[in-house]
Protein backbone atom coordinates (compact mmCIF):
# COMPACT_ATOMS: atom_id res chain seq x y z
CA UNK A 1 0.00 0.00 0.00
CA UNK A 2 2.76 2.47 1.05
CA UNK A 3 4.48 1.80 -2.73
CA UNK A 4 1.23 2.48 -4.22
CA UNK A 5 0.66 5.76 -2.83
CA UNK A 6 4.62 6.48 -3.32
CA UNK A 7 3.96 6.02 -7.22
CA UNK A 8 1.02 7.72 -7.25
CA UNK A 9 2.77 10.98 -5.76
CA UNK A 10 5.09 10.54 -8.27
CA UNK A 11 3.01 10.95 -10.97
CA UNK A 12 0.96 13.34 -9.90
CA UNK A 13 4.01 15.93 -9.17
CA UNK A 14 5.29 15.09 -12.90
CA UNK A 15 1.98 15.73 -14.20
CA UNK A 16 2.20 19.14 -12.16
CA UNK A 17 5.59 19.74 -13.90
CA UNK A 18 4.61 19.08 -16.79
CA UNK A 19 0.97 21.45 -16.52
CA UNK A 20 3.34 24.62 -15.26
CA UNK A 21 6.11 24.70 -18.04
CA UNK A 22 6.65 27.80 -19.77
CA UNK A 23 5.89 28.07 -23.40
CA UNK A 24 9.10 28.68 -25.39
CA UNK A 25 10.74 31.79 -25.86
CA UNK A 26 12.64 31.31 -28.33
CA UNK A 27 11.63 32.85 -31.95
CA UNK A 28 9.63 31.20 -34.44
CA UNK A 29 11.11 30.49 -37.83
CA UNK A 30 9.68 32.99 -40.57
CA UNK A 31 9.76 32.79 -44.12
CA UNK A 32 10.36 36.00 -46.06
CA UNK A 33 9.01 35.85 -49.79
CA UNK A 34 10.46 38.43 -51.83
CA UNK A 35 8.09 39.94 -55.04
CA UNK A 36 9.01 42.69 -57.19
CA UNK A 37 7.03 45.44 -56.63
CA UNK A 38 4.86 46.81 -59.46
CA UNK A 39 5.92 50.33 -60.43
CA UNK A 40 4.54 52.15 -63.74
CA UNK A 41 6.67 52.88 -66.56
CA UNK A 42 9.00 56.32 -66.41
CA UNK A 43 7.24 57.54 -69.50
CA UNK A 44 3.77 57.26 -67.92
CA UNK A 45 4.95 59.14 -64.84
CA UNK A 46 6.78 61.82 -65.95
CA UNK A 47 3.10 62.76 -67.94
CA UNK A 48 1.67 62.82 -65.02
CA UNK A 49 4.50 64.74 -63.13
CA UNK A 50 4.18 67.17 -66.47
CA UNK A 51 0.35 67.52 -65.94
CA UNK A 52 -0.05 68.28 -62.85
CA UNK A 53 2.90 70.84 -63.19
CA UNK A 54 0.95 72.54 -65.96
CA UNK A 55 -2.54 72.62 -63.74
CA UNK A 56 -1.84 76.27 -62.25
CA UNK A 57 -1.11 77.74 -65.71
CA UNK A 58 -4.29 76.23 -66.69
CA UNK A 59 -5.43 79.71 -67.90
CA UNK A 60 -2.81 80.24 -70.29
CA UNK A 61 -4.15 80.24 -73.86
CA UNK A 62 -2.55 78.83 -76.77
CA UNK A 63 -4.93 79.92 -79.41
CA UNK A 64 -3.01 78.95 -82.73
CA UNK A 65 -3.85 75.15 -81.46
CA UNK A 66 -7.22 74.44 -82.31
CA UNK A 67 -8.81 72.21 -79.84
CA UNK A 68 -6.19 72.15 -77.32
CA UNK A 69 -6.38 75.76 -75.96
CA UNK A 70 -4.25 75.32 -73.44
CA UNK A 71 -1.30 74.12 -71.52
CA UNK A 72 -2.87 71.70 -68.87
CA UNK A 73 -4.72 70.42 -71.67
CA UNK A 74 -1.70 69.66 -73.91
CA UNK A 75 -0.43 68.01 -71.11
CA UNK A 76 -3.49 65.76 -70.36
CA UNK A 77 -3.85 64.59 -73.76
CA UNK A 78 0.10 63.39 -73.74
CA UNK A 79 -0.17 61.64 -70.38
CA UNK A 80 -3.87 59.92 -71.32
CA UNK A 81 -2.03 58.95 -74.62
CA UNK A 82 0.72 57.66 -72.47
CA UNK A 83 -1.45 55.17 -70.83
CA UNK A 84 -2.84 53.94 -73.31
CA UNK A 85 0.12 52.36 -74.33
CA UNK A 86 0.25 50.12 -70.63
CA UNK A 87 -3.47 49.73 -69.85
CA UNK A 88 -2.81 46.94 -67.85
CA UNK A 89 -0.88 49.01 -65.65
CA UNK A 90 -2.92 52.48 -65.62
CA UNK A 91 -6.38 50.94 -65.63
CA UNK A 92 -6.33 48.65 -62.98
CA UNK A 93 -9.40 47.72 -60.60
CA UNK A 94 -10.71 51.41 -59.14
CA UNK A 95 -10.59 51.71 -55.18
CA UNK A 96 -13.95 51.61 -53.27
CA UNK A 97 -14.13 55.61 -53.49
CA UNK A 98 -14.26 55.90 -57.69
CA UNK A 99 -17.30 53.81 -57.49
CA UNK A 100 -19.29 56.43 -55.11
CA UNK A 101 -17.52 59.01 -57.73
CA UNK A 102 -18.82 56.79 -60.61
CA UNK A 103 -22.23 56.88 -58.97
CA UNK A 104 -22.27 60.81 -58.15
CA UNK A 105 -21.63 61.21 -61.64
CA UNK A 106 -24.30 59.06 -62.99
CA UNK A 107 -27.22 60.78 -61.07
CA UNK A 108 -25.77 63.77 -62.33
CA UNK A 109 -26.36 62.72 -66.00
CA UNK A 110 -29.81 61.09 -65.30
CA UNK A 111 -30.31 64.96 -64.18
CA UNK A 112 -30.46 65.92 -67.63
CA UNK A 113 -33.87 64.05 -68.32
CA UNK A 114 -35.84 66.25 -65.99
CA UNK A 115 -34.22 70.13 -67.01
CA UNK A 116 -35.24 72.25 -69.63
CA UNK A 117 -33.56 72.12 -73.11
CA UNK A 118 -31.85 75.37 -72.53
CA UNK A 119 -29.46 74.03 -69.68
CA UNK A 120 -29.16 70.56 -71.25
CA UNK A 121 -25.59 72.16 -73.43
CA UNK A 122 -24.28 73.59 -69.84
CA UNK A 123 -24.96 69.95 -68.20
CA UNK A 124 -23.09 68.04 -70.77
CA UNK A 125 -20.25 70.23 -70.49
CA UNK A 126 -20.20 69.09 -67.00
CA UNK A 127 -20.26 65.36 -67.55
CA UNK A 128 -17.80 66.02 -70.03
CA UNK A 129 -15.68 67.13 -67.42
CA UNK A 130 -17.24 64.23 -64.81
CA UNK A 131 -16.11 61.89 -66.95
CA UNK A 132 -12.24 63.21 -67.31
CA UNK A 133 -12.47 63.22 -64.01
CA UNK A 134 -12.77 59.76 -63.56
CA UNK A 135 -10.49 58.51 -65.88
CA UNK A 136 -7.97 61.02 -64.09
CA UNK A 137 -8.95 59.41 -60.61
CA UNK A 138 -9.04 56.43 -62.11
CA UNK A 139 -5.08 56.38 -62.99
CA UNK A 140 -4.22 58.44 -60.50
CA UNK A 141 -5.33 55.78 -57.87
CA UNK A 142 -3.06 53.53 -59.15
CA UNK A 143 0.02 55.86 -59.68
CA UNK A 144 -0.06 57.35 -56.01
CA UNK A 145 -0.14 54.28 -54.37
CA UNK A 146 3.71 54.45 -54.94
CA UNK A 147 4.92 56.55 -52.06
CA UNK A 148 7.73 58.10 -53.40
CA UNK A 149 5.97 58.91 -56.92
CA UNK A 150 3.23 60.19 -54.55
CA UNK A 151 5.65 63.09 -53.12
CA UNK A 152 7.23 63.90 -55.97
CA UNK A 153 3.58 64.65 -57.63
CA UNK A 154 3.09 67.24 -54.55
CA UNK A 155 6.79 68.72 -55.27
CA UNK A 156 6.07 69.39 -58.75
CA UNK A 157 2.61 71.02 -57.95
CA UNK A 158 4.07 73.03 -54.82
CA UNK A 159 6.98 74.78 -57.45
CA UNK A 160 4.17 75.18 -60.04
CA UNK A 161 2.23 77.00 -57.23
CA UNK A 162 5.41 78.90 -56.20
CA UNK A 163 6.33 79.97 -59.78
CA UNK A 164 2.64 81.46 -60.21
CA UNK A 165 2.76 82.94 -57.08
CA UNK A 166 6.24 84.52 -57.67
CA UNK A 167 4.50 85.92 -61.32
CA UNK A 168 1.68 87.32 -59.57
CA UNK A 169 3.67 88.80 -57.21
CA UNK A 170 6.45 90.74 -59.33
CA UNK A 171 3.31 91.94 -61.78
CA UNK A 172 4.78 89.62 -65.11
CA UNK A 173 3.08 90.07 -68.33
CA UNK A 174 0.75 87.65 -68.55
CA UNK A 175 0.61 86.45 -65.08
CA UNK A 176 -0.74 89.04 -63.19
CA UNK A 177 -4.03 90.87 -63.39
CA UNK A 178 -6.66 92.76 -61.47
CA UNK A 179 -10.23 91.76 -61.27
CA UNK A 180 -12.93 93.01 -58.22
CA UNK A 181 -9.80 95.09 -56.56
CA UNK A 182 -8.09 91.23 -56.63
CA UNK A 183 -4.74 90.19 -57.69
CA UNK A 184 -4.77 86.88 -60.04
CA UNK A 185 -3.06 85.11 -62.75
CA UNK A 186 -4.46 85.98 -66.14
CA UNK A 187 -7.63 84.31 -67.41
CA UNK A 188 -8.55 83.00 -63.95
CA UNK A 189 -11.27 83.55 -61.33
CA UNK A 190 -9.46 85.21 -57.80
CA UNK A 191 -10.94 82.21 -55.91
CA UNK A 192 -9.95 79.39 -58.06
CA UNK A 193 -6.15 80.94 -58.01
CA UNK A 194 -6.41 81.51 -54.33
CA UNK A 195 -7.11 78.02 -53.95
CA UNK A 196 -4.73 76.52 -56.58
CA UNK A 197 -1.92 78.61 -54.31
CA UNK A 198 -3.42 77.49 -51.26
CA UNK A 199 -2.86 74.13 -52.01
CA UNK A 200 1.04 74.53 -53.19
CA UNK A 201 1.57 76.52 -50.27
CA UNK A 202 0.04 73.57 -48.00
CA UNK A 203 2.07 71.30 -49.99
CA UNK A 204 5.57 73.27 -49.39
CA UNK A 205 4.34 73.54 -45.27
CA UNK A 206 3.89 69.91 -45.42
CA UNK A 207 7.51 69.27 -47.16
CA UNK A 208 8.60 71.36 -44.49
CA UNK A 209 7.02 69.68 -41.46
CA UNK A 210 8.45 66.04 -42.35
CA UNK A 211 12.47 67.29 -42.01
CA UNK A 212 14.09 65.64 -39.46
CA UNK A 213 16.00 68.21 -37.30
CA UNK A 214 19.58 67.28 -39.03
CA UNK A 215 17.85 68.77 -42.16
CA UNK A 216 16.88 72.43 -40.33
CA UNK A 217 17.87 74.61 -43.54
CA UNK A 218 15.41 72.46 -45.47
CA UNK A 219 12.90 72.78 -42.90
CA UNK A 220 13.08 76.63 -42.89
CA UNK A 221 13.43 76.76 -46.90
CA UNK A 222 10.35 75.38 -46.96
CA UNK A 223 8.03 76.80 -44.67
CA UNK A 224 9.84 80.41 -45.82
CA UNK A 225 8.49 79.26 -49.72
CA UNK A 226 4.94 78.56 -48.43
CA UNK A 227 5.20 82.35 -47.34
CA UNK A 228 4.65 83.54 -51.22
CA UNK A 229 2.10 81.47 -51.95
CA UNK A 230 -0.24 82.48 -49.04
CA UNK A 231 1.26 86.16 -49.96
CA UNK A 232 -0.04 86.02 -53.43
CA UNK A 233 -3.47 84.65 -52.19
CA UNK A 234 -4.37 87.85 -50.39
CA UNK A 235 -2.41 90.65 -52.45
Amino acid sequence: HGRRTSSVMQQTDTRLRVDTTQPSVLPKKVVYILGRARTSPKIVRWAFLLFVFTIPFETINFEAISGASTLARLAGLLFFSTCLLYPKVCFRRPPQAWWWFAGYASVSALNSLFIPEQFVGPLIEGLKTFVQLLALCWIGSTLLQEEKFARHTLLAFSIAALLVAIGVLLGLPGFSRTLRGRWSIAGADPNGFAIIVALGSQALIGFGIEQIRRNIWMRVTFMALSLLPLAAMVY
